[in-house]
């Protein structure tokens, strides 16, 4: 799925037919999402440098140093767009723990 996809899947989001229980559901996994982009962000950067490392610590060809570059701005604005949806979803939930809150 391109980050395009990904991202109106996640606008689609029926919040409001969504129950309370689905709500914090699909925060908790787009959370998860969010922080395994964080985790393949530093194992790609790792990766890199420590094979630039063991190189003698020569620089990288343009093609791979421009290849690295967007693999990590891929997974850091795939992170991004997970992290936006926690927030969408995190907001709603507040909403309707207010709305309980004030009913009792």
């Amino acid at each position: 799925m391109t980050q395009e996809e990904l991202r109106a899947k996640l606008e689609r989001y029926d919040l409001k037919g969504a129950t309370l229980k689905q709500l914090i559901s699909a925060r908790d996994i787009a959370q998860d999402m969010c922080l395994s982009c964080i985790r393949k962000y530093s194992v790609v950067y790792s990766a890199v440098r420590n094979t630039t490392y063991e190189c003698d610590r020569e620089m990288p060809t343009k093609e791979v140093d421009d290849a690295t570059s967007e693999l990590l701005r891929a997974i850091r604005l795939e992170g991004e767009i997970y992290n936006h949806h926690t927030i969408t979803l995190g907001g709603e939930i507040i909403e309707r723990l207010n709305k309980i809150d004030s009913n009792s």
